[in-house]
């Protein structure tokens, strides 16, 4: 008995750990994911949805890099996460239009917010 309680425990806690790591969606799948919601936000244009795709997967290799060398440094994460998103803003109002920018700022530090009211920067609570 006390062998099939022990396997069900360790096949319990096998499972969690496969559905845990696969919650964070691939970049390619976060790019299409953010592209859209700009599109539905911000009624971005033929050429713009090209270009803000193209800067989101740029972004998005960014972040992945970031968080790889930034490993359990939260604060050099937050900077360089500062400093991409800044970057980022910087190269989408090029691409959009005064009005377009305007609300694309306002729903980021709308975003930003609901996200430090939640406690973190992501679907995983227990930090």
């Amino acid at each position: 008995m006390k062998k099939l309680i022990f396997a069900a425990v360790i096949s319990l806690l096998v499972s969690v750990t496969a559905i845990s790591q696969n919650s964070r969606p691939n970049s390619e799948e976060f790019v299409k994911r953010q592209t859209e919601q700009m599109v539905k936000d911000l009624d971005l244009n033929e050429k713009q949805t090209k270009q803000v795709s193209d800067l989101n997967t740029k972004f998005a290799e960014q972040m992945k890099k970031a968080r790889d060398e930034n490993q359990g440094n939260r604060d050099k994460m937050r900077a360089s996460m500062k400093k991409m998103r800044d970057d980022r803003n910087a190269e989408l109002k090029k691409i959009l239009t005064d009005e377009q920018y305007k609300k694309h700022l306002e729903l980021q530090e709308q975003r930003m917010k609901e996200r430090g009211r939640r406690g973190g920067g992501g679907p995983r609570q227990n930090r």
